[in-house]
């Protein structure tokens, strides 16, 4: 498989799983839940004591921050392979970046 066909199906499998997402009434509830936890943690933090606790917590935070971003990461992952494909595509009419300034 080459590039081009790497991105296709790459891009392929980010739509399936926004698509797939967006549609499911089990995935809305999960985010539903995750957010109610996550304003659990915030109000609560400063409740805690045991600095091991409070580790604990701000590391469970972070999986719940995550598994809350999961859609939009696939989102712009979407964007950046439809932009390189684009590239690829038609290179004479994409300006390329000139990233270190010579």
């Amino acid at each position: 498989m080459d590039y081009k066909e790497e991105l296709q199906d790459r891009l392929s499998k980010c739509t399936t799983v926004i698509d797939d997402l967006n549609n499911t009434g089990a995935w809305k509830i999960l985010i539903e839940d995750m957010e109610k936890q996550k304003k659990i943690a915030d109000d609560n933090w400063h409740l805690i004591q045991d600095p091991l606790k409070l580790e604990t917590l701000r590391i469970g935070k972070l999986g719940v921050n995550h598994v809350i971003s999961i859609p939009e990461a696939y989102k712009q992952e979407k964007e950046q392979i439809e932009e390189e494909l684009e590239r690829l595509d038609n290179p004479e009419t994409v300006i390329q970046k000139d990233y270190d300034g010579e």
